[in-house]
């Protein structure tokens, strides 16, 4: 009897035992591989400007001769006009609160561009559709942007929007009159910089960016 007793004790502290180590691991898995954060200060590799998922074929656009900033071009679905280029050698401020620096080599542009819907019902552009085409032939969707929609005759100031990140090329931005965007690019950097610009089907506008 006193066997079973003692038995019965060793088991009922083994059981104790496992489940104060199950305890312990499930409070380990779960605080030993913490998310790291973001530092304040992030440095985009020469990787960091992503392709778009849907690039645009810009050979058929290249004729006539692509226009120069502040002339509107258009297709059968929109007007196109960059009003204003920049050169950013001071960085990428966004509004979240961090600072983006280029890598030698490269170059920030930010462009304010409006679109005009020329179709008749609602319109509709991804980000992969608002792109940049290099003399490389890479092209590349904006590392950063920001967008507002307005009426017809409503004037807004591009460079009043503020920017984030984008993280995905096909985010689909919708409007039915205007829609005007800030857009932020890193490409390779050259004396000058030129690379042609482009929204969806619409001719090319040539960017001009000087040291």
């Amino acid at each position: 009897m006193k066997q079973k007793n003692t038995l019965k004790q060793v088991v009922f502290m083994l059981l104790i035992a496992f489940i104060i180590l199950a305890c312990s691991g499930g409070a380990l898995a779960a605080t030993a591989t913490p998310i790291p954060t973001n530092t304040a200060t992030t440095r985009p590799t020469n990787t960091a400007t992503p392709k778009p998922t849907n690039t645009p074929v810009p050979t058929a656009t290249l004729e006539p001769t692509p226009a120069p900033v502040g002339v509107p071009v258009q297709s059968a679905s929109y007007e196109v006009v960059v009003s204003n280029i920049k050169r950013l050698d001071s960085g990428v401020h966004t509004g979240d609160g961090y600072y983006w620096s280029a890598n030698p080599g490269y170059v920030f542009i930010e462009l304010e561009v409006k679109v005009t819907n020329l179709q008749s019902g609602a319109a509709n552009v991804s980000w992969g559709d608002i792109y940049v085409l290099e003399s490389s032939g890479n092209a590349w969707y904006p590392n950063w942007g920001g967008y507002k929609a307005v009426k017809s005759g409503e004037n807004f100031a591009a460079s009043s929007l503020s920017v984030s990140k984008i993280k995905n090329s096909g985010f689909t931005l919708f409007f039915v009159d205007d829609l005007y965007l800030r857009v932020i690019y890193i490409v390779a950097e050259s004396d000058p910089t030129i690379v042609l610009f482009g929204v969806a089907d619409s001719p090319m506008i040539e960017v001009v960016v000087k040291k």
